[in-house]
């Protein structure tokens, strides 16, 4: 471990403890907005707009330029949607915060992941990519129960809100002002990054060049495509990535139309965020034992069958407990195993952009799924959300056992997760 990884780690724990701090408290906030069903799915596809316009375009940047430059951009517009969130005093600004956050975590995501990718020994990567996803996990855990467990402070009561209308806007204040600091701790340390960068980058070691500056993105963009079984892969992780956002912005919901507490809807995300750190560390073991398709089929088929059942918990805390270790567990090994498809097989002028592809149509899960499903809910209600889930999973899995998963050439290299 050199000096830049336990860096970049610092930085993809303060990224995923921001967001996943952040993004349920967004929720909240609009409800107390007087936001319905269909708002929050409005609201919460607005962080995939933006996102999906700038993913490819960021993805060739960072292949030219370097990765510490979007680092310090994308950790500076994090730290600015947090003020702005505070500000934020009706619904569309509230949806400008999410539009801006979204393009914000893309430019320091693709940047993030290409450093992981790219710096430090090829023989390494495994291990750093291991790490990383652990560490991703521990801020998934740490950022819901916090942001909860603040929410339930400033509104005066142990265990948060009983009833729906508890959560004020002022009551939310403290988790934007908190995601704003942690922003400017993030800028911070990544120009650390930029005056102290990896000192045995690939680009060095390998002996590549910069991408030619007269390919242009849609030549990159076909190259990228025409990997054997990558658009698979992309089908796959838009279902896990969009089901994990999905999650986080309407089980706030569910908790407020159940009388379930703040506090304890934030732990139930934070037992998700911890199951998933779980089954990370477990994965190479896990692989070994099953095998990659069938693990991967598993890692979506158990979590539709659980969202499936997840409605007829109502506000018994006890079997959304088991909900959320289960589908957590699963979603969890989903992320690593959909990007090792990507980030191993993509040639090194272009691997930037192939993340940026795969986020890319990840974040075309941000923006049309939640628009999608808050439509669904406002007609058919809460239960529809968690039902479609499980459907999307389901098709998912049907795709991955389709697909050329075990194509010669796909690395067991164990990617970083969002």
């Amino acid at each position: 471990m050199r000096g830049w990884f336990p860096r970049a780690l610092l930085l993809n724990f303060l990224l995923a403890l921001t967001l996943h701090g952040l993004r349920p408290v967004v929720s909240y906030k609009a409800l107390a907005l007087d936001a319905g069903p269909t708002g929050i799915g409005i609201i919460a596809a607005c962080y995939g707009i933006l996102a999906l316009l700038i993913a490819i375009p960021a993805g060739r940047w960072v292949d030219r330029h370097g990765e510490s430059p979007s680092l310090v951009v994308g950790s500076a517009g994090i730290a600015a949607v947090g003020i702005l969130l505070v500000l934020a005093n009706n619904l569309p600004l509230l949806a400008i915060g999410m539009l801006l956050l979204g393009a914000a975590q893309m430019v320091f995501a693709v940047g993030l992941q290409a450093l992981i990718a790219n710096g430090g020994s090829a023989d390494g990567r495994d291990g750093r990519f291991g790490v990383q996803t652990v560490v991703a996990s521990f801020g998934q855990f740490v950022g819901p129960a916090a942001s909860g467990f603040i929410v339930a402070d400033a509104i005066g009561t142990a265990s948060g809100a009983t009833a729906p209308g508890a959560v004020t806007v002022q009551s939310t204040d403290a988790v934007f002002w908190i995601a704003a600091v942690l922003g400017i701790v993030t800028c911070l340390v990544s120009l650390t990054l930029w005056r102290w960068p990896p000192p045995e980058h690939a680009r060095m070691r390998e002996g590549h060049a910069r991408p030619p500056t007269n390919e242009s993105m849609r030549v990159a963009f076909g190259r990228v495509l025409r990997v054997p079984s990558m658009p698979h892969a992309m089908i796959a992780s838009f279902a896990v990535l969009s089901s994990i956002d999905i999650i986080v912005a309407y089980l706030p919901v569910y908790g407020e139309a159940n009388a379930i507490p703040v506090a304890t809807v934030g732990i139930l995300l934070a037992i998700r965020g911890a199951a998933s750190m779980v089954s990370r560390a477990f994965m190479l073991p896990l692989r070994r034992l099953l095998g990659r398709r069938r693990l991967l089929v598993a890692s979506t088929g158990v979590p539709a069958l659980m969202l499936l059942l997840l409605p007829f918990s109502g506000s018994a805390v006890e079997p959304l407990v088991v909900v959320m270790i289960l589908v957590g567990f699963g979603l969890g090994l989903g992320q690593p195993l959909t990007m090792s498809w990507v980030a191993t097989r993509a040639p090194f002028d272009i691997r930037a952009t192939a993340i940026g592809v795969r986020l890319s149509a990840n974040r075309l899960g941000q923006f049309a799924v939640p628009a999608t499903i808050g439509v669904v809910a406002g007609v058919a209600g809460l239960t529809a959300i968690f039902w479609s889930l499980a459907a999307m999973l389901a098709v998912a899995a049907v795709v991955i056992v389709q697909s050329p998963f075990d194509a010669v050439g796909v690395s067991d290299a164990i990617p970083a997760a969002e």
